[in-house]
């Protein structure tokens, strides 16, 4: 039986006694009427008090049951929100967990859209972004580079000459690869050779860092801007003459492999 039942009971025995002591007093009460008129019935008046106490006993009892089960159901009542309350931030929680899964699915779905139509397209500057990268390299004029692709790689070879020609008119000077390969023509008489690579390295010797590190960096920086990336290696090979490499150590060499997005 729930604490609701009871306190129903309670109310009901409540009542009833209330009403049956106001009955007993009535009765007590023209009992002792007829008396003070001298027609005395003192058996029914003992027992119209016995009645009146047992019916007031009754009320007070009932009276306190009802404000037990008074506070008993306030407390099932609180613990009853609370519970809602636990349900209802729980219900807020999965559903905000839920929104979360799906606003970073949604982003996931819109950067794999991005890769697949870099892959597809492959590393291109529109104008306004070659002439951003231009201004960023003119900072720093008169830099010797030379530019080595990835072998059989169109995407890397295209990106190469469009990278060689925003540096040229930036003020850079475009040199003749050095290294040990094949090589091709690009322009000038200037010839690109050939390296194996992941990305796009600009490689300096340690002899030269402090000369070619801050351009190298904000030609980084301006082609991160529109999400090319590029990283810088700085090496200390020895020279030819030393039993070492033909790669020369008085330029900046940017070595164009696949692209890795």
């Amino acid at each position: 039986m729930s604490n609701d039942d009871l306190l129903w009971y309670a109310n009901l025995a409540n009542s009833i006694a209330i009403s049956s002591a106001l009955v007993a007093s009535f009765w007590l009460w023209r009992l002792t009427l007829k008396q003070e008129a001298g027609i005395d019935h003192p058996h029914l008046r003992r027992l119209a008090g016995r009645l009146q106490f047992t019916f007031m006993a009754l009320a007070a009892g009932a009276t306190f049951a009802l404000w037990q089960y008074s506070l008993a159901a306030t407390k099932e009542a609180d613990a009853r929100i609370v519970e809602a309350g636990s349900t209802a931030g729980k219900a807020l929680k999965e559903a905000g967990d839920a929104n979360e899964r799906a606003a970073v699915a949604e982003k996931q779905a819109a950067e794999f859209s991005l890769i697949i139509e870099r892959l597809r397209q492959g590393r291109m500057l529109s104008d306004g972004a070659k002439i951003f990268v231009s201004q960023a390299c003119a900072r720093f004029p008169g830099i010797n580079f030379d530019l080595a692709a990835n072998p059989g790689d169109q995407e890397s070879r295209d990106f190469m000459i469009s990278l060689a020609n925003i540096l040229v008119e930036s003020g850079w000077s475009a040199k003749t690869y050095s290294g040990n390969t094949i090589k091709y023509g690009l322009t000038n008489g200037i010839q690109f050779g050939e390296v194996t690579v992941s990305g796009l390295v600009f490689l300096i010797h340690k002899s030269n860092e402090n000369d070619f590190r801050p351009a190298a960096e904000a030609l980084r920086d301006a082609l991160n801007q529109f999400g090319i990336k590029a990283r810088i290696a700085v090496e200390d090979w020895r020279k030819l003459q030393q039993g070492g490499s033909d790669l020369s150590t008085d330029v900046l060499h940017i070595h164009v492999g696949k692209d890795t997005i």
